[in-house]
């Protein structure tokens, strides 16, 4: 696994970022399979960079920025920021947000294990993806108002996933025009 330790090439811009994103997490191509899901085409040769992604880096910059590509950044011997866990965010949040510009950006955090964790939190719901380096992601959700909750893999969970998300995308955009 590659360390992201802070050294001049990510303390970049964020339109720098995306590029680095991008590459890291390689050529995606209609009916790629990461880790049992398939993949919407994305192409990233696109004459606009999605909004999504420039989000995903902007929000890598800033941890980045305080200093979770290094070793023990939190100060009980959490791993750095590891490539893997970036590159399968990419591919991850492709899956969930591309095209679908309607469902919310999740909060992403960093994880003790050099993953990330994508979080979407809102009253009564939460739905939280661990994105591990070695490939794994993992899901959980509740519904505290409904009383239910499930957890699995991205890969038996995807469907309910989206399901969820576009709830999550009506509740906000009632709640917006409230």
């Amino acid at each position: 696994m590659t360390d992201l330790a802070p050294s001049p090439r990510w303390s970049r811009p964020a339109d720098e970022m995306v590029d680095e994103v991008v590459r890291t997490a390689g050529t995606m191509h209609p009916h790629a399979y990461a880790h049992g899901f398939v993949l919407p085409h994305l192409e990233m040769q696109v004459r606009e960079t999605p909004n999504w992604l420039l989000r995903y880096a902007t929000r890598l910059q800033e941890l980045i920025d305080a200093g979770v590509g290094a070793p023990d950044w939190n100060g009980h011997g959490a791993k750095p920021l590891q490539r893997e866990a970036v590159a399968l965010g990419v591919r991850v949040l492709g899956s969930l947000l591309h095209g679908a510009e309607h469902r919310p950006f999740p909060w992403i955090v960093p994880t003790f294990k050099g993953g990330l964790q994508l979080e979407w939190h809102q009253p009564g719901t939460d739905l939280e993806l661990d994105i591990d380096p070695n490939g794994s992601v993992e899901v959980l959700f509740t519904d505290h108002a409904e009383q239910k909750d499930w957890d699995g893999t991205l890969t038996e969970r995807e469907w309910d996933v989206h399901a969820v998300l576009d709830r999550l995308a009506l509740t906000e955009d009632a709640s917006a025009t409230s």
